[in-house]
């Protein structure tokens, strides 16, 4: 138990791990609003908005056992600067993957939207990733300006959403947390473009 200023912080047993989300393109930090992000094709783009729901996680310990941790949900957004999310009561231990989800759960992407509280990772409101005329949410929102060759700027939005597009990503990474920790995440958003 921790006393800071009026606060009480109590711990229920475990550590906290944040996962510490960085845009990047080409390995190098992403600059939104900024045309100079070039595509596999020569297209030159801006990003002005990643958005991204995450789900999830779970930690993979020596002896191959998957632990759930919390909370199940988190909202990624790059231009409010929401680009951590902090995982709690994770039994301390020693780790060597971790896995998570772009979008949630099928039960959750289809349960009803007006039923969450308006700081729920999955509000509506606060994420504004909700498709009420689909049912269900956008997964992923990728969107901004760009130019082909000398031609004039126009804007891109790309969605990707439904449950057949929700996408486990699993990392390999040995995580020594036998107290509080963070790990970076380069997501690196030029990928999305050479395929």
């Amino acid at each position: 138990t921790v006393l800071i200023g009026w606060v009480l912080v109590v711990r229920a047993g475990g550590v906290c791990l944040d996962l510490v989300f960085r845009p990047c393109w080409d390995g190098k930090p992403l600059e939104l609003e900024a045309l100079r992000h070039e595509t596999g094709s020569g297209e030159v783009l801006s990003v002005t908005r990643l958005s991204a729901l995450v789900s999830g996680a779970a930690l993979e310990t020596a002896e191959g056992k998957w632990v759930d941790v919390a909370p199940a949900h988190a909202w990624i957004d790059a231009a409010s600067g929401r680009l951590r999310w902090t995982l709690k009561a994770v039994p301390a231990g020693q780790y060597r993957a971790l896995r998570f989800w772009i979008g949630p759960d099928p039960v959750e992407n289809h349960a009803d939207p007006a039923k969450r509280l308006p700081d729920d990772p999955l509000s509506p409101g606060l994420n504004g990733l909700h498709w009420d005329w689909q049912g269900g949410y956008i997964l992923m929102a990728l969107e901004g300006r760009y130019r082909s060759g000398t031609g004039p700027i126009a804007g891109y939005s790309l969605h990707f959403a439904r449950d057949p597009r929700r996408t486990r990503i699993s990392l390999a990474v040995p995580l020594d947390l036998t107290r509080d920790g963070a790990l970076r995440l380069d997501w690196d958003l030029a990928s999305l473009f050479r395929l």
